[in-house]
């Protein structure tokens, strides 16, 4: 089961107050694929529809750039394979079409065999995944 495309197992959520309009604020916390754990806050109206949903510090910056993307997915990659930066090749992916980038990635590893993959990133310039 999933919550929002993220599995149950990685999302905590914490009942707030209920507000005026009959609203109920929820505060969660969830674990994204690569380990990194963000914390929102959504508010529920009393016929269950979601009306707010906000993830911590994505309300204030604007929509990364695809240029921004290409910058964050090598960055990623050379940490989580643990080689240089130079090492790490991307280039532009299929567009998700749900307001993140996909790029396509080539590495070098320390074994000196060559992986591919790609980064989901998100429309906040944050790694979503990496596959």
């Amino acid at each position: 089961m999933e919550t929002r495309g993220i599995p149950r197992n990685r999302v905590t959520v914490r009942r707030g107050q209920v507000q005026q309009n009959g609203d109920s604020v929820v505060n969660f916390t969830f674990t994204n694929s690569i380990g990194k754990n963000k914390n929102g806050i959504c508010n529920i109206s009393p016929s269950g529809q979601v009306t707010h949903f906000e993830i911590e510090d994505a309300k204030d910056r604007g929509r990364a750039s695809f240029n921004q993307a290409l910058d964050a997915c090598p960055d990623e990659v050379a940490r989580t394979m643990g080689v240089d930066r130079q090492n790490v090749r991307v280039q532009h992916g299929l567009d998700p079409g749900n307001g993140s980038s996909l790029v396509n990635y080539q590495v070098q590893d320390r074994s000196q065999r060559i992986r591919t993959g790609s980064c989901r990133v998100s429309p906040y310039g944050e790694i979503e995944t990496i596959r």
